[in-house]
């Protein structure tokens, strides 16, 4: 068995761009499935390569404990671990968005993406397994979701710019996973998650009450388990035929504008999908509701009109055939920015936020800390640090950022939605700004400016502390 589990793994790997001899971050969270993986990863992946994520959540009393069960099986494993912790701060404005789980697991990928960025790693594995895949799709059929959400989660997906997230579980069992560590691993010890039983989660009520009823009509999970890997294989042949056709009519989804100017009807399926993608990129938030949608199409069958359309905080502007996100009216000078200067605390009341910026002088072996509250540059190569001016203000839009580990610069609006800031919450983000340069999106990333280097002799140190209320 310990073959057939590893194989299967192994092909998944392999089928996504994956090869045995690069490294692979797994997310352990110290549970069943995510223990498994990591074994099986262990299995298939060269010596040295795997290295084990854990996010400390901070919302149970044992988390600190389960992130210490985690470090020690890890370390006897032989394998690198790396800690990051959410913080409370960005947790607040996120769970008032998009509820406390949806809060969690953005932020938990977000971190997850973070630590691939800094340890060079381009592929993160997680273990959500079959009974995910299906407990999603009976999720989704609940907030009626089309095919999209009915398939349940994709084995592979991008995780921001350079990191890309691999499912190699999905057609596995809870059941194979648990024989699997029995027979191949005894005595392993693994981390029960009394939140897995709280019924006050949409999640469990469906995993505890109504997935046994449907497993014992079905004589079994495999029969639903193959039945929504099929409606996977229809998404991934429908998402191509509308690519096709959004290509035809020259619809691009991703661009600034939604430009639908040689569409005739616009209740074409490739219109609907490409209104559903720009508007959850702009919003920052899930599939828009059907009557939004419709709206919209609504709308663009009346020519020589303008109309506008407030979504999730952003404002929409359609005319001409055209679909544009409008920046969010906020003024800006209530948040006043404040001159930093080295080696002086300086506190912003309105971000919630002290910062310190200085110069320190130390050996080129000691690696920069890997705090989410500190920044390291070199400053020899940033030069005189007070000519240009460091800057503490609130994120603008239109402004740009050049993220660690990415090429080139994104709008920073947009970044910061796809690390689930709520559209409202974006013109409250503390960055810390060089001359026209973003250095820090303070606690979340920093700039590609002036990396450590084995050359660098003093670096300049920003160090956050947040307050809340």
């Amino acid at each position: 068995m310990t073959f057939d589990l590893a194989a299967v793994v192994r092909a998944e790997l392999v089928r996504e761009g994956y090869t045995p001899d690069r490294p692979l971050a797994v997310g352990y969270s110290g549970g069943i499935d995510s223990t498994a993986l990591l074994l099986l990863a262990i299995e298939v992946c060269r010596p040295g390569k795997v290295v084990a994520l854990h996010i400390d959540h901070s919302v149970r009393e044992r988390s600190p404990l389960d992130a210490d069960h985690c470090r020690r099986i890890a370390e006897e494993l032989g394998v690198p671990f790396f800690l990051r912790q959410i913080p409370a701060t960005h947790l607040s404005p996120l769970k008032r968005a998009c509820g406390l789980e949806g809060a969690l697991r953005q932020l938990r990928y977000s971190l997850l993406e973070e630590l691939c960025l800094e340890q060079g790693i381009d592929y993160l594995a997680t273990g959500h397994q079959a009974e995910d895949r299906v407990e999603t799709h009976l999720l989704a059929m609940t907030r009626g979701s089309g095919l999209t959400g009915l398939a349940g989660p994709r084995s592979t997906r991008s995780l921001g710019s350079k990191v890309r997230l691999l499912r190699p579980l999905l057609g596995i069992s809870r059941r194979q996973l648990t024989d699997y560590l029995a027979t191949c691993w005894p005595g392993i010890p693994v981390i029960q998650d009394e939140s897995n039983t709280d019924d006050q989660f949409w999640r469990n009520r469906i995993r505890h009450r109504l997935l046994p009823e449907l497993v014992e009509l079905a004589g079994g999970i495999e029969p639903i388990i193959r039945s929504i890997a099929q409606l996977g294989e229809d998404r991934e042949a429908f998402e191509w035929m509308i690519e096709q056709r959004q290509q035809a009519l020259g619809i691009d989804p991703d661009g600034a504008v939604l430009r639908l100017d040689r569409v005739d009807d616009m209740t074409d399926p490739a219109v609907v999908f490409a209104l559903r993608r720009y508007l959850a990129e702009h919003t920052g938030g899930g599939p828009p509701a059907q009557k939004t949608v419709l709206a919209f199409c609504n709308a663009l069958m009346q020519p020589g009109r303008t109309r506008w359309f407030d979504v999730g905080g952003t404002r929409f502007c359609i005319a001409n055939r055209t679909v544009a996100a409008q920046p969010a009216q906020v003024e800006h000078h209530a948040v006043p920015p404040v001159l930093l200067r080295l080696g002086e605390p300086v506190f912003s009341r309105s971000l919630e936020v002290t910062l310190t910026a200085q110069i320190i002088r130390m050996k080129p072996d000691v690696a920069p800390s890997r705090s989410s509250n500190q920044v390291q540059f070199d400053a020899g190569v940033l030069g005189p640090i007070e000519e240009r001016g460091l800057i503490l203000r609130a994120a603008q839009p239109g402004d740009r950022f050049s993220p660690y580990g990415l090429q080139g610069s994104t709008r920073l609006f947009r970044w910061l939605a796809g690390r689930g800031v709520p559209r409202l919450a974006r013109s409250r983000v503390p960055v810390v700004v060089w001359g026209e340069e973003i250095l820090w999106v303070v606690g979340m990333r920093r700039g590609s400016q002036a990396p450590i280097t084995s050359e660098t002799r003093e670096r300049l140190c920003l160090t956050a502390l947040r307050h809340s209320g």
